[in-house]
């Protein structure tokens, strides 16, 4: 959204390149997934961590990190603790957040994108907040009722 708003301003495209080479480690990216079965077919965790995982209802937060997943929080039980977990990570940064646009991104989750669409607005001055249904790719490898955070920090 950033390249289109810096088009829509006359911005050549090796200046909106430019930019958002700048602006790639800025982005902070968390999400929970429902199940670790996907990450384990994926093979983004082991069968051990899969199976103990479930066991006891570990439901992970995860983070993207230079292009890889590392956990950040393991909640154990319901799914709603590990959403909150994610947004409380989140609002840490709420003072150099970008309050322009932030990204609530879910698969077959709306009720938890609904959620933290409205705990966002409470919390926090950001002028708009956008529910995405995740593509494919993210599907395939989370799984269904996986819900997201993606957002910019200032410079």
């Amino acid at each position: 959204m950033k390249a289109v708003r810096a088009a829509e301003k006359g911005h050549s495209a090796f200046e909106i390149a430019a930019m958002l080479e700048q602006s790639r480690n800025l982005v902070e990216t968390e999400f929970v997934v429902d199940t670790l079965d996907y990450l384990y077919m994926g093979g983004r965790c082991s069968g051990m961590q899969n199976f103990i995982g479930s066991l006891l209802k570990i439901r992970p937060v995860l983070r993207l990190v230079d292009g890889s997943i590392v956990p950040t929080s393991k909640i154990r039980g319901k799914k709603e603790k590990a959403v909150e977990q994610m947004l409380q990570n989140a609002l840490v940064n709420v003072d150099r957040m970008d309050k322009e646009l932030l990204i609530v991104v879910h698969t077959l989750a709306e009720e938890d994108a609904h959620y933290l669409e409205t705990a966002i607005r409470e919390k926090t001055q950001v002028n708009e907040i956008a529910i995405l249904n995740a593509g494919c790719v993210i599907g395939s490898h989370c799984g269904p009722h996986t819900v997201g955070l993606m957002y910019m920090l200032q410079d």
